[in-house]
């Protein structure tokens, strides 16, 4: 397993230290709902010997000749109750990435992964996290790991993307150098879901983003250069996406506040300002810009909140936040 980044300490009177890779993968899984029975017409899993040799073969992947009643999906709860994956439709993804995902788990799991149904592909994502608790990974074979963790975050189910969140967080225990293209896709996705409406994946976003901020294997600036792209002005104008941007940013100065030449204080208060936080029409995103100023102003120094007495921020909210800064 990968070293991790020194772990830091909140600065809100808060004593957490940043999860360790085992609670932020328990932290995830703890906010999913509990795994679904699920019983249907549809034909299920049958014992290799009232199957076809072509029929076995394609069912039964990864498991040995010498064990060949072993379910595909064995590891993953209710396995037996599930009905067996279609063929995979033209068009569920590229032939290459079908084919990596084959390579690596089996045809059954990757029909499976590509099914149409949302509790087979969550029984996929479970298989490979599974199987990950058991086997190694190539270099290949972590690079097929993040493309199948990128197709799994843009599932609209709420219940593949969490366990899609907790795949990525096996997936970097065994990652040397997670590759940048594929991070900083997953990061994109990530910060987006920060808004969503759901509050479960919310929760796995924050939870997620900070696994990735504290694994030496992902270079943080792509975190920080990520989080700080400016938001679409159609996000922007409701303040959803500014607000839950700006609460991400706190949270991301307060983790990492042993690391400042990462995550430079100036660049967080210059996203504040080029949203228009300070003065935004919605107060819980006027909210979010003055906690952030003054988080940061905890860390770096009172010098943070004089720095906007430059900017078109009115001199009653910088004095504000002067006060509550020496309050604290």
């Amino acid at each position: 397993v990968i070293s991790q980044r020194s772990p830091s300490r909140s600065l809100h009177g808060m004593t957490d230290e940043v999860l360790p890779l085992s609670r932020m993968t328990d932290s995830v899984r703890s906010i999913r709902s509990p795994p679904r029975s699920v019983l249907s017409s549809n034909r299920r899993y049958e014992e290799s010997n009232d199957m076809s040799d072509e029929e076995s073969s394609r069912s039964i992947a990864s498991c040995g000749d010498d064990e060949p009643s072993v379910h595909p999906l064995a590891g993953v709860e209710n396995a037996e109750e599930l009905p067996a994956p279609e063929d995979i439709s033209s068009g569920a993804a590229s032939s290459d990435l079908v084919n990596k995902v084959e390579e690596l788990f089996g045809n059954y799991v990757t029909r499976c992964l590509f099914s149409q149904n949302w509790v087979l592909r969550d029984a996929a994502l479970c298989k490979m996290t599974f199987s990950l608790s058991t086997q190694a990974i190539s270099d290949d074979g972590g690079g097929a790991l993040f493309r199948i963790i990128e197709f799994g975050i843009v599932d609209k189910n709420q219940q593949v993307y969490l366990s899609a969140l907790v795949l990525l967080s096996s997936t970097l225990a065994q990652t040397e150098r997670a590759p940048t293209n594929h991070i900083s896709r997953i990061v994109s996705q990530l910060l987006q879901k920060l808004s969503d409406s759901s509050r479960k994946v919310v929760e796995g976003s924050e939870i997620a983003l900070l696994s990735l901020a504290n694994f030496e294997c992902v270079d943080l600036s792509q975190i920080v250069n990520s989080s700080l792209r400016k938001i679409k002005s159609k996000e922007s104008k409701g303040g959803r996406a500014v607000k839950a941007r700006l609460e991400w940013l706190d949270k991301l100065a307060v983790e990492t506040h042993s690391q400042a030449m990462d995550v430079p204080w100036s660049r967080l208060l210059e996203f504040a300002k080029a949203s228009r936080a300070f003065d935004h029409k919605d107060a819980a995103v006027r909210d979010a810009a003055k906690s952030l100023a003054i988080t940061l102003s905890v860390i770096h120094g009172e010098s943070v909140l004089q720095s906007l007495k430059s900017w078109p921020v009115s001199l009653r909210v910088c004095d504000g936040l002067i006060s509550r800064h020496l309050e604290l």
